[in-house]
């Protein structure tokens, strides 16, 4: 035992630390960590957002689509397939990728970059058609006032889809990383 009362092994006692430092030091490592979890689960991250940016957009296209009163539903929507192929089509694909990573299997990066590169394609062309449908039927608005701005929320999500879509197969490709998640270190 030493004057100040140290009692151990180590010849040199604890340096006493203010307690700002320790905050800055877990503040720090939980940038660490988030940073880290980023860079391993980018790509589960990714498909998350494209996931609900796809419900958003069938969210806000149902009503413009469907609505009897506003003109469109007597109007021929031949814009429909494609787009609910491209919504709905990549909700399952994305949820099925997922469910197969959480379940333990690796999806190999080309196929996840094809997916990912007709997926651009896919909701490029649907922004492209609703734009010009959109264009076509704006008199058929007139009662219903907030079916315009439905139509352009969902374009505009569905352009985010292709940023993100064309980001993720971009990446996917060059850093030539499978999808799966692997919460076991």
């Amino acid at each position: 035992m030493d004057s100040s009362g140290y009692i151990g092994v180590d010849e040199n006692p604890p340096e006493k630390t203010h307690p700002d430092e320790e905050e800055g030091r877990r503040e720090e490592d939980q940038v660490d960590s988030l940073q880290d979890a980023t860079r391993k689960y980018w790509q589960l991250i990714l498909k998350l957002v494209e996931i609900v940016i796809c419900i958003m957009c069938i969210g806000f296209m149902y009503e413009p689509t469907t609505t009897y009163q506003s003109g469109l539903g007597k109007t021929n929507f031949p814009y429909a397939a494609p787009m609910y192929t491209a919504f709905g089509g990549y909700i399952v694909i994305n949820a099925t990728l997922i469910l197969g990573a959480l379940l333990g299997e690796r999806t190999p990066f080309r196929i996840v970059a094809i997916f990912a590169a007709w997926g651009t394609g896919l909701f490029l062309t649907t922004g492209i058609l609703l734009i010009s449908h959109k264009m076509n039927v704006a008199s058929f608005y007139a009662p219903h006032m907030h079916l315009p701005l439905h139509m352009t929320t969902a374009i505009i999500l569905s352009f985010v889809n292709v940023m993100l879509m064309a980001l993720e197969a971009a990446l996917t490709f060059v850093l030539k990383r499978d999808f799966q998640i692997a919460f076991k270190e």
